[in-house]
């Protein structure tokens, strides 16, 4: 399988690589460090929310405390 990186976003490369990874790995979490600082609020809460509709268990480490997004609700 092959992904077309020129025409897909970060966030979208981001949630295929979780996936590829529990398809072909097993991988049962992703845990990913300082995602804030390399994506805008809008990816961030569109990122979530596929996230929550994939039902992927992420886990988030984040170096400082930055303000909190609606999005950012811990389920």
């Amino acid at each position: 399988m092959r992904i077309d990186k020129r025409k897909i976003s970060f966030a979208e490369a981001l949630l295929a690589y979780i996936n590829l990874n529990r398809m072909f790995f097993g991988k049962k979490l992703t845990a990913i460090y300082n995602l804030k600082a390399c994506m805008s609020t809008e990816e961030l809460e569109l990122f979530y929310k596929s996230v929550k509709y994939e039902m992927l268990p992420l886990l988030l480490v984040e170096d400082i405390q930055r303000k909190a997004i609606p999005a950012d609700e811990r389920t």
